[in-house]
């Protein structure tokens, strides 16, 4: 019985130090700092989509021009914010002269927003042609950031199955048409 007891204690202990490791783990790689981060980029990102997209909303200039300026600034902070959490890759001399948080080749998960951030500082200035394409990019930076962040905090499983399983893909163009089919029959 005693052998019992002593194999237990190891075991209690071993998953104490496993679990112990793996906290420590989460906290070097900063994931609640990176998921606070994250959601603040995509909240920009996405308002720089439906500002910029060629089927969004028609805001009136000034309000548009006030949300662009408001974007310009936070996608600058937020770029500047990134850095703290995702460090350049230093190769050859590339940037020697700057500061060390410069040099380097800055992570292709800030690409996304120094784009955003271009966007918006060019928007104001920008022509009808501009925008459009304008447009189109900012969604790519969108989906892009999300894709890399997803990858770096995102979740494998899901605690409930059905928050995991497939959609149907249905949007509102067809939930409208069937909802316009139920109703003709419904008459009929």
């Amino acid at each position: 019985m005693e052998i019992f007891v002593s194999v237990i204690s190891v075991l209690v202990g071993i998953v104490g130090l496993v679990w112990v490791w793996q906290e420590r783990q989460r906290a070097e790689l900063r994931t609640g700092d990176v998921f606070s981060w994250s959601n603040e980029v995509i909240s920009v990102l996405q308002s720089l989509v439906l500002i910029s997209s060629p089927r969004s909303l028609q805001l009136e200039d000034q309000l548009t021009r006030a949300r662009i300026i408001e974007i310009m600034f936070r996608t600058s902070i937020l770029i500047e914010q990134g850095r703290l959490l995702f460090m350049n890759e230093v190769i050859n001399d590339w940037g020697s002269e700057k500061p060390s948080a410069y040099r380097g080749y800055r992570p292709e998960i800030l690409d996304h927003i120094v784009v955003a951030h271009q966007i918006s500082a060019a928007w104001v200035q920008a022509s009808e042609e501009e925008r459009f394409i304008m447009g189109e990019i900012s969604k790519d930076c969108l989906m892009n950031f999300v894709s890399l962040a997803q990858k770096e905090i995102g979740r494998s499983k899901t605690i409930s199955v059905d928050g995991g399983r497939s959609g149907d893909g249905a949007d509102l163009d067809y939930l409208m048409s069937e909802s316009r089919d139920a109703r003709a029959e419904a008459l009929i």
